[in-house]
């Protein structure tokens, strides 16, 4: 065969060595971080830790160019002390996915239609920690606008596929789902609870006895035989570990305040000796040893800043969009998309994604994962649940000085991610004007 030179063009995409390097920082939550820093102390000999009572000397002489340590790259001077150091102790809270998380993702398996998969996770969405559903089917139908017949459908087919006793609304409805899948309706256990639930804890067995017309020995077995039934629909909820929240969020005179926060995270610099040693002109062999781990010292270190810089804009965007979230709880979560933080700050929604994942943040009510900010609106008639829509046109026109159209309103709550007709904004507003007497 004859062999020959071909020239060809072709587009590709490759990372560069710094872009691996911040990609990789971006992801990592801050404990894994912080073992990253200490591997990278004891590898890179250009990396020190900066201590607490440690002033040191500049990085480079004032004046000093930076250029003459690289023969190709420039060197960019990096600040000594990123960030303040704060230590306080850690928040225990679940780092693994949960039972809710679990269950949210696969609910789609059971149901043909998308509206039914949303309305599913609503659903879960509002299940208590323990599994139980404390909101009410006529609530739930008017929060999302649907009839509670659909709810209630809904709810059955989670009853009846998923863990067993989730969706129950109390302790009872909880052991009558276990005992159906178990010993069936029919069954005498399943009987006895369902009618004399009531007796059955104060141990009237007598009574139970005589008004179902059972023998006592009988009632006697069924409160023995409920001991295997576990009375809440999550019994393991998984080991708990320490997360460590990254960022504090705090409402300061009706401001809202972002400060990090380092868990012993290592605060390295560069390496003050090894850069008076760059300086002296130490021979070819030395100098290119040094200048290898400097440009990767100077790559991590513009990764963590980089990496810091795009957290607090992402931070900012979302304290501010989800204000009502920051302030009062998982009740006042407005909808909220990866392309809505991407469209406003700037980057991708990959690396939205990757900033967000297995980050942790603490609010004044509690510490939260960073990706519980963002709730996809659900997929029906208008998108979004019609409470949640009077409050959005409540706030917007009471924020506002001077009294504004329908189509005003429209184009504020599309700003938000929620499109409506200007016919179905005056319908609302009419709604809250009759209501609340609001913009009468």
């Amino acid at each position: 065969m004859k062999q020959r030179l071909i020239q060809r063009q072709r587009l590709e995409v490759r990372l560069t060595p710094q872009m691996h390097q911040f990609l990789k920082v971006i992801q990592m939550p801050v404990q894994e971080l912080s073992a990253y820093l200490e591997m990278e102390l004891q590898e890179n000999p250009l990396l020190e830790e900066l201590m607490p009572d440690d002033n040191g000397e500049d990085v480079l002489n004032p004046g000093e160019d930076g250029d003459k340590y690289f023969e190709e790259d420039l060197f960019t001077p990096i600040k000594e002390q990123y960030y303040d150091v704060q230590q306080k102790s850690p928040i225990p809270i679940k780092a693994e996915e949960n039972w809710r998380e679990r269950l949210y993702r696969n609910i789609s398996t059971l149901f043909d239609s998308e509206e039914d998969v949303q309305i599913a996770r609503f659903i879960i969405f509002n299940l208590n920690n323990n599994g139980f559903l404390t909101v009410g089917t006529a609530s739930l139908a008017e929060m999302l606008a649907v009839s509670q017949g659909h709810i209630e459908r809904v709810l059955d087919v989670i009853k009846k596929n998923c863990m067993p006793g989730i969706g129950a609304r109390d302790v009872r409805e909880c052991l009558l789902l276990q005992i159906e899948r178990c010993e069936g309706k029919d069954s005498v256990v399943y009987r006895i609870v369902d009618e004399a639930f009531t007796d059955l804890i104060k141990r009237r067995y007598r009574k139970i006895a005589r008004a179902m017309r059972v023998p006592l020995k009988q009632v006697l077995f069924t409160a023995q035989s409920l001991r295997r039934y576990y009375t809440s629909p999550i019994i393991d909820k998984g080991q708990m570990c320490c997360v460590y929240p990254e960022y504090e969020v705090r409402i300061v005179d009706g401001n809202i305040q972002i400060e990090k926060l380092n868990w012993r995270m290592p605060n390295v610099r560069l390496n003050q000796a090894y850069l008076r040693l760059l300086r002296s002109q130490p021979d070819k062999e030395t100098r290119e040893f040094l200048q290898n781990y400097l440009r990767r010292a100077k790559d991590l270190l513009q990764a963590l800043d980089e990496r810091h810089r795009k957290m607090m804009d992402l931070l900012e965007f979302l304290t501010t969009r989800q204000r009502g979230f920051v302030e009062n709880g998982y009740s006042f979560l407005r909808p909220l998309t990866l392309k809505d933080a991407a469209d406003y700050t700037g980057m991708s929604e990959s690396t939205i994604s990757r900033l967000a994942n297995n980050k942790y943040v603490q609010l004044p009510w509690g510490c939260v994962r960073l990706k519980e900010f963002f709730l996809n609106p659900l997929s029906y008639t208008n998108e979004t649940p019609k409470a949640m829509i009077l409050e959005l046109i409540k706030e917007i026109i009471s924020s506002s000085d001077k009294r504004l159209s329908d189509e005003a309103i429209r184009k504020k709550l599309l700003q938000q991610g929620i499109q409506l007709s200007r016919r179905t904004v005056n319908k609302y507003r009419n709604e809250l004007r009759k209501s609340q007497g609001l913009d009468s």
